[in-house]
């Protein structure tokens, strides 16, 4: 969830192995969009609610080629990550609202076995307008930006490459000015 101030959501990009999109979408999103109605019991209410937020703010998960070929919403952009003889294997998330970042590491993957019963280790780390770890968060940026390289576009630049770029530009501009 947001941090108390930390204004309206402008977006996330996530990374992860094994990824299950009902489990983002319902639980993770959800959360970070401040999406109050419930997916199991107000279907209807709940998906006005999330295109409504979705339509504010950018969401994508970077996933190794070999998980990501999941059914997932049009809102959101699962990026499909090919590294020559290696696996996509980290789990890293960067979220943004108006007034606070939050770089999230951590060994869990997007799973409900990741977020609910396997022993995992996660560290969070905030920075807002009263103070940021500016290297940390051009660290997780660049790492992304990196990431991005290895998602496979054809001729041109994709639009979902277009999209997570942007955000993490977004980023980059918010926090340049915070002590």
């Amino acid at each position: 969830r947001a941090p108390a101030g930390a204004g309206e959501p402008i977006g996330c990009l996530a990374t992860t192995f094994t990824f299950q999109p009902g489990l983002f979408e319902e639980q993770c999103l959800a959360r970070f969009l401040q999406v109050d109605s419930d997916p199991q019991r107000e279907e209807l209410a709940y998906l006005l609610e999330r295109e409504a937020n979705l339509g504010k703010a950018y969401a994508g998960v970077l996933v190794d080629r070999s998980q990501a070929g999941v059914e997932h919403s049009l809102r959101w952009d699962v990026l499909s990550v090919h590294i020559p003889r290696g696996k996509q294997h980290a789990k890293i998330s960067l979220l943004a609202w108006e007034n606070c970042v939050r770089v999230i590491v951590s060994s869990a993957n997007l799973t409900e076995q990741g977020y609910r019963s396997n022993q995992e280790v996660t560290i969070a780390i905030d920075g807002n307008l009263d103070g940021t770890d500016q290297r940390l968060v051009a660290d997780a940026v660049q790492f992304l930006e990196s990431l991005i390289d290895f998602v496979p576009s054809g001729e041109g630049e994709s639009p979902q490459k277009k999209r997570a770029t942007a955000f993490l530009g977004q980023v980059k501009l918010l926090i340049q000015d915070w002590p």
